[in-house]
């Protein structure tokens, strides 16, 4: 998880490489032990933020479906 974090807030980090980074944690969330998995590293936090704040708006979106993803889970719709 924090290779993923470290990659995904990388500058040097190209943006479709950000979004495959996403769309895996969005896969690990959609399940409860993944969430609680996700949760532990404050992830969804910066996803959410990352959702709100990214110039790119390509990430922007695909941060948007990464938490309805997450949101499929009882913890993901009580925390989130």
């Amino acid at each position: 998880n924090q290779q993923f974090k470290d990659n995904l807030f990388k500058e040097e980090t190209k943006s479709n490489e950000k979004r495959s980074i996403l769309w895996t944690l969005g896969h690990i969330a959609s399940h409860e032990n993944g969430f609680k998995l996700i949760q532990e590293t404050s992830l969804v936090k910066d996803i959410i933020d990352m959702a709100e704040n990214s110039q790119i708006l390509s990430l922007r979106g695909t941060c948007i479906y990464i938490i309805g993803m997450m949101c499929r889970t009882s913890m993901g719709r009580k925390d989130i």
